[in-house]
């Protein structure tokens, strides 16, 4: 799972913001606890890498660099950012 190969700078530097978010957020995830309750310690953090790790790829690729520097210096364009981003997380969470 990687999609590093199209991307900007500005996805790249944040690419270990998201996959960091990505790994509390997992935790937090009542499903996640669910379905990784079996796992030993060491397969629970492979499997968490990973799934974070693509995670981190591919959350920006619809998201144009043009508003990734807008977001980059003003933090209304950020915040709006991060609520599309959540918006768009939530959505894919009922999806699933």
């Amino acid at each position: 799972c990687s999609a590093e190969a199209g991307q900007s700078a500005m996805q790249k530097m944040l690419n270990p913001v998201i996959e960091h978010q990505c790994a509390l957020e997992l935790k937090d995830s009542n499903l996640w606890k669910a379905s990784t309750f079996l796992m030993t310690a060491g397969n629970k953090r492979q499997f968490e890498q990973d799934v974070c790790s693509c995670v981190s790829a591919n959350a920006l690729n619809d998201v144009p660099a043009s508003e990734l520097a807008h977001a980059a210096v003003s933090a209304e364009a950020k915040n709006q950012l991060i609520k599309k981003l959540n918006e768009a997380i939530e959505a894919e969470e009922n999806n699933a």
